[in-house]
């Protein structure tokens, strides 16, 4: 009951909150007052102020970074409203959209994919936000543009180009706690139709420890590398080439993939990738595009073993991707988007007796019609043609009805689905420290058979079914959005997600010497759902206010009925007594918090000299692990007890190139040693900047 109060208080809170700022504003007949600026291009392949946007989205842009003072991208998303990230293995951390896992969402750079996930996890830390110019996220399934893992959204990093003619360059020396180092050199120059631009940034820390028993750290020391080069240049009547180079690389004490004992780990992660965009207007109202993109990411680790034996382990993934997109204006000022392509991946890992190989072909198109002045309906489908899958339809539909001048309201409805990746399709991992194996579906049927006739094998669940299928979704949003002022605009979006064919893994059978052997199937289908609110305003001419709250209800339907059909019992702790569960005891999937709450004041001093930037964040309790061995998160179970994140910033100008920034992250110091592995407490950083 208690939690229900504190539910209700929370969400009253934050509208009063929101509400009564309108005694400061100043109330508009219009919003046509708008700067347009905020353009986005990650909705809909098309460039489109996100004011019109059908679909729920946000912008970070520059001046947000900049003023936040952080510099990876894991840390500016943890800040965002229905944003959280996730710790994974060695303190990295992917992204939670609407309660749906970091494996559903896919992260994009100047629309490109990342490669490189570790257990299904992309680790934002290694994009760094030194030279990025915005960031776009989109909220519910976007498959019918992007295809497989944009299930749960997609995030695209917008990387910083064109500017002014002449050169222009920027460097920053950054330093803080656990001796971290983060340096920027960053040059661009840019004459009529011709721009060049590069960027290297060197990053580096000691890490940290919160468990002093043990003889490693909890995050390992690191130094990384990332350089940037591109040459752009337009042709009147040919159209634009851009040619754009990254490389990252990193050298990290420790390893993630060995997990047998052993000292004196290391580990060497590479990242290259090169793309060529271009870009031509074949008449007044056809526009055509081209991207070729061509990644490889790479990890190798290797550790000294019992007896000085050398452990090693070998990841080494490639995507080449070609998109060809056309885009039509009609004389009613409808937009027709159609494009067609192919991808290429393929994979060579230690523990992967084979090297598959994924190829598949592409057709998405999109109708953006405006009815009339107040309506406007988006509706798109994509069709891609895989290879080792299930062909997959993607449909989407999307619409927004301007009410008023000031209120307007929209909805939208997509399909994702996301292919089966290699890792559980062909994986044959054995971890002889903790006594498990894992089998993909495509080679457990083999091992099973030599187990057997080996006399390996205790038992084996012949009803598994390897055939596995793509996970899908159907997702949903409704909006609406008012402006109280045309500073003051107040966002309410209600979104659900129905997630089919889970893959999880599960215990199939057991060898005879005691080690546990775990495949993947389909199993569950879960449900997230909940309500997002979000405003801002400029209360006073120098202060400006930004808060948002998010309820989220994360359930599996399995574990629903169980609960409801009384199946599900506790056990006490103290009497040892199983005792029956009611419905009411189930709390959800793990790792969601049922609340999340962001506030960031700013406030300018001598115009825009100085700058202080404070932001609140607050997450609710959130179970990690099922204590009471029930197989479900339940209210008898240990939970992450709810926090307050607090950060705060201050710029200051000197002179007309010089900046000076001081950062303190997590001021309140709060920590969680046994959870929470990604939080070393309290830190701080002061970064110099020169500006021309």
């Amino acid at each position: 009951m208690r939690s229900k109060y504190i539910s209700k208080l929370i969400l009253l809170s934050a509208i009063i909150i929101i509400s009564k700022i309108n005694v400061f504003s100043q109330k508009e007949d219009s919003i046509k007052t708008i700067e347009m600026e905020e353009v986005m291009v990650s909705a809909n392949k098309t460039e489109k102020p996100l004011v019109e946007l059908t679909v729920p989205a946000k912008i970070i842009t520059k001046k947000n970074i900049e003023r936040s003072g952080h510099s990876r991208l894991n840390e500016i998303i943890n800040e965002q409203v229905g944003i959280v990230t996730v710790p994974s293995y060695g303190g990295s951390e992917g992204i939670q959209l609407q309660g749906i896992d970091p494996d559903y969402t896919l992260v994009l750079v100047d629309g490109l994919p990342v490669i490189g996930r570790t257990a299904g996890i992309l680790d934002l830390s290694r994009i760094s936000l030194s030279s990025v110019e915005k960031i776009e996220i989109i909220k519910g399934a976007s498959s019918s543009l992007y295809g497989s893992e944009a299930l749960g959204g997609v995030i695209n990093i917008i990387t910083e180009k064109d500017k002014l003619n002449g050169f222009n360059s920027r460097v920053y020396y950054r330093v803080g706690s656990f001796k971290t180092q983060d340096i920027l050199t960053d040059i661009n120059y840019k004459l009529n139709d011709l721009s060049m631009y590069g960027s290297f940034n060197s990053y580096s820390s000691d890490g940290f420890d919160l468990n002093n028993d043990d003889d490693q750290k909890t995050v390992e020391a690191f130094r990384n590398y990332t350089g940037i080069i591109g040459l752009g240049y337009k042709v009147k009547y040919l159209g634009k080439i851009d040619f754009n180079y990254k490389l990252f690389s990193e050298k990290k004490d420790g390893t993630i993939f060995i997990n047998d004992p052993g000292i004196k780990g290391k580990t060497n992660t590479f990242e290259n990738n090169f793309s060529i965009k271009y870009k031509n207007y074949l008449s007044k109202n056809i526009s055509l595009n081209i991207d070729f993109y061509s990644t490889n990411y790479s990890n190798y680790e290797k550790k000294i073993g019992l007896n000085n034996i050398n452990l090693e382990n070998d990841f080494d993934q490639s995507l080449k991707r070609t998109d060809i997109k056309i885009k039509i204006e009609s004389k009613s000022k409808s937009y027709y988007t159609i494009g067609l392509g192919r991808d290429s991946e393929k994979l060579n890992r230690t523990n992967i007796l084979v090297s598959p190989e994924h190829k598949s072909n592409f057709m998405y198109f999109q109708h953006d019609w405006k009815i009339h002045r107040k309506l406007n309906i988006v509706s798109g489908i994509r069709y891609d043609d895989h290879k080792n899958y299930n062909s997959q339809l993607s449909p989407k539909f999307s619409a927004k009805y301007n009410y008023s001048n000031n209120f307007n309201i929209k909805g939208s409805f997509g399909y994702g689905y996301k292919t089966p990746d290699f890792r559980q399709l062909y994986l044959n991992f054995i971890n002889n420290s903790s006594g498990y194996i894992v089998l993909g579906t495509k080679v457990i049927e083999k091992t099973i058979t030599e187990l057997e006739e080996s006399n390996q094998l205790l038992f084996y669940e012949q009803v598994f079914d390897t055939n596995l299928l793509s996970e899908s979704s159907n997702s949903y949003n409704l909006g609406f959005q008012y402006f109280i002022s045309p500073s003051f605009p107040i966002e309410i979006n209600l979104f659900r997600n129905n997630i089919f064919n889970l893959i999880e893994s599960s215990v199939v059978g057991r060898k005879t010497n005691g080690q546990t052997i775990y495949s993947y199937s389909n199993l569950n289908k879960i449900l997230t759902q909940g309500i997002e609110i979000q405003g801002s305003c400029n209360p006073i001419k120098r202060l400006s206010i930004n808060g948002g709250y998010q309820m989220l209800y994360a359930r599996d339907h399995k574990a629903l009925k169980d609960f409801e059909s009384e199946l599900v019992y506790a056990r006490d702790p103290i009497s040892k007594q199983s005792f029956l569960l009611k419905k009411s005891d189930y709390f959800g999937l793990f790792g969601r918090s049922r609340h999340q709450l962001n506030f960031n004041f700013g406030y300018d001093i001598n115009n825009n000299k100085d700058y202080i930037n404070f932001r609140i964040n607050y997450k609710g309790k959130f179970g990690l692990i099922d204590t009471n061995n029930n197989s479900f998160l339940d209210n008898y179970d240990r939970f992450v007890k709810g926090h307050i994140i607090a950060n705060i910033s201050y710029n200051k100008s000197i002179g007309k190139f010089f900046d000076i920034q001081f950062l303190i992250k997590n001021m309140l110091n709060y920590k969680d040693d046994e959870n929470l592995m990604n939080n070393p407490g309290r830190v701080y950083s002061l970064r110099i900047s020169f500006n021309n």
